[in-house]
């Protein structure tokens, strides 16, 4: 409902408003110039329990909205896109120990396994370590099954011309640097299985944005780097679309925003379930 203001009234007169009216509310609209003043009505309000609300233009109009929260004992507002509750962050951090505590222990024999056939197929080391950019871009090392040859790092260069995915990442279906049971592994997802103990140690979540490596997001531009303002994750919406079929950067953004705008517990616990099927199907690997 609109409201009809039949008067507007100076921040001095507010003590004796309070005194003579029934309000229920302070609304004071003021430009930066004027917060000094405002320390007094925000008292007086206070002392007779009546809410008060402030408008001012001293962050200027595009902020996100901000949150009121305390920093030791002073109060403070907290600008950010989203606001996630840390008590369900909290209850993410435990599926997540506890969901890579089990996930390691069921997948120790496939590793074992694995790691025997990538050594009887191709020199090198069993794992692949690779930095990689967590939440806010702190580095991390990620850790695989390799599936490429010992020097595929230093032929990416010679291949670069032939990425098939727009923007800064770099994806090709048919990649020869890719080894005959690293084919295997990657059409099962099974090279991932390591990263199980990132997420045991907290680089990684069992659900959220892929973490990229530097070179990637020192070419994010505009708002791509909000995308790791999330602990990355084993598995997202990307993974379970068919990410063989995403080859625009910017839809993958997109799939990542739209997670974390809308991030729960119920949409993680969903993509988890979602994921078994699309590993099953391969259209979550290549």
């Amino acid at each position: 409902d609109s409201i009809d203001a039949k008067m507007v009234h100076k921040l001095i007169e507010i003590p004796n408003l309070l005194r003579d009216t029934v309000i229920d509310e302070v609304i004071v609209a003021c430009p930066r110039g004027m917060l000094s003043f405002i320390g007094p009505a925000v008292d007086a309000c206070g002392k007779v329990g009546v809410p008060i609300m402030v408008l001012s233009d001293l962050f200027g109009d595009y902020l996100p909205p901000p949150q009121v929260t305390r920093f030791d004992t002073l109060a403070a507002l907290r600008f950010a896109p989203v606001h996630h509750s840390r008590n369900k962050l909290a209850v993410k951090r435990f599926v997540d120990l506890v969901g890579a505590s089990v996930g390691l222990m069921l997948a120790a024999p496939v590793i074992l396994g694995a790691a025997i056939a990538i050594r009887w197929d191709s020199e090198g080391p069993v794992f692949f370590g690779q930095t990689r950019c967590g939440q806010y871009g702190r580095r991390f090392r990620c850790w695989k099954l390799r599936t490429m040859c010992a020097d595929a790092e230093d032929k990416l260069k010679e291949l670069s011309h032939l990425n098939e995915m727009g923007g800064p990442v770099f994806k090709m279906k048919e990649d020869p640097r890719v080894t005959r049971v690293g084919r295997v592994l990657r059409r099962w997802s099974l090279d991932e299985l390591p990263q199980l103990w990132n997420v045991f140690i907290g680089d990684m979540s069992i659900v959220g944005p892929r973490p990229p490596v530097p070179r990637e997001v020192a070419q994010y531009v505009d708002g791509d780097r909000r995308r790791i303002s999330m602990r990355p994750g084993l598995t997202c919406l990307w993974q379970i679309n068919g990410r063989n079929k995403i080859d625009d950067f910017q839809e993958w953004v997109k799939l990542d925003l739209d997670y974390i705008d809308s991030w729960s517990l119920s949409s993680d616990f969903a993509i988890m379930l979602r994921t078994i099927p699309a590993v099953f199907r391969r259209t979550g690997a290549s």
